[in-house]
């Protein structure tokens, strides 16, 4: 059963356990999707199937705060390509421009796992704030937030990680070996 571990676990109730829980069970978590490429020059479409255990969210390039909902209308916006690599029976391989769309398709797991990357390419920490939405709806499945695993630290390298996990009496603030109730919002 899911958090298994978490629950079980006598030492530190914390993001570690949970995070592990959650890739444990990584593949039953899997959300199908169909990526669409459409192409300019020849107007050729490629579609094939892929299956995700997470979806890691970007954060927009220019700084400022954002909710988690429009980091996943953003990740699931058509993106343009250029000189993608088109192979065709009809037109043979070639370089186009076109635009890339994602979409969830068929039945979705009851979890869904959101990672977003805070750092930037050379390696530092934004800070944006990240307000997450009690409810997500992604094709057509309604997702309830369950938790929240944060990353305190300066680099991707090092750092402590802390959760907050929704229980019956609230938000519960997991540190270690600490528990804290940290409010009902």
């Amino acid at each position: 059963h899911k958090y298994a571990y978490t629950e079980e676990f006598g030492g530190q109730h914390d993001a570690a356990e949970l995070l592990g829980d959650l890739l444990w069970d990584a593949p039953a978590y899997k959300l199908s999707c169909t990526v669409t490429a459409r192409f300019h020059g020849c107007q050729h479409v490629s579609v094939t199937q892929e299956r995700h255990s997470m979806l890691v969210l970007s954060l927009p390039e220019e700084k400022g705060d954002v909710h988690v909902s429009d980091l996943v209308r953003s990740f699931f916006a058509p993106v343009e390509v250029h000189d993608r690599k088109h192979d065709d029976p009809a037109c043979g391989v070639c370089y186009q421009d076109g635009d890339v769309t994602l979409a969830l398709e068929g039945v979705q797991p009851d979890t869904c796992v959101l990672s977003i990357k805070r750092y930037s390419e050379a390696l530092e920490r934004r800070a944006d704030k990240v307000y997450p939405d009690p409810t997500l709806v992604l094709a057509g499945s309604l997702y309830s937030l369950r938790a929240v695993i944060v990353h305190q630290g300066d680099s991707t390298k090092q750092g402590h990680y802390m959760m907050y996990l929704r229980t019956a009496e609230g938000w519960e603030r997991r540190d270690d070996g600490l528990r804290k109730v940290a409010g009902t919002d």
